[in-house]
């Protein structure tokens, strides 16, 4: 893209700071999140997308309940 496109920053810090728009929880309440409800509805609160629980999960090795866990237990 052209430079007109990009984003610039006063410098390396300050881009840091803003690279990530939300304030993430601790690895041990998202941990907690993933059991409680869907993905889907973690990332909504969070103001994310499902796709960016995933990988938070997966920078700190959080294992989400496997695939189809919330449909089974919503049939029970």
């Amino acid at each position: 893209g052209s430079i007109e496109n990009r984003l610039v920053y006063c410098n390396t810090n300050c881009h840091q700071e803003n690279r990530f728009k939300i304030k993430w929880p601790t690895p041990e309440i998202i941990k907690q999140l993933v059991w409680e409800k869907p993905t889907t509805h973690i990332a909504k609160e969070l103001g994310v997308s499902d796709k960016s629980i995933d990988k938070f999960c997966k920078r700190n090795s959080i294992q989400k309940p496997p695939r189809g866990y919330w449909r089974k237990i919503s049939t029970k």
